[in-house]
């Protein structure tokens, strides 16, 4: 089984898909990657993922 990058990787992957002109699936297809897996890094290092948000309830 393959070990999971870590955050520093994916950093470089996303960049690395962002610079290749390519669509997401078309990225993760010539990478070898499922693309769901892309998706999950790109929303856990978005900067919203670490801001609370705006939705929570208020008193």
């Amino acid at each position: 089984m393959k070990k999971r990058l870590i955050k520093k990787e994916w950093e470089a992957h996303i960049q690395d898909s962002k610079e290749s002109g390519l669509s997401k699936a078309a990225w993760c297809q010539k990478q070898n990657l499922p693309v769901h897996r892309l998706y999950y890094w790109l929303k856990k290092l978005s900067p919203q993922a670490d801001s609370p948000t705006e939705s929570k309830r208020t008193k």
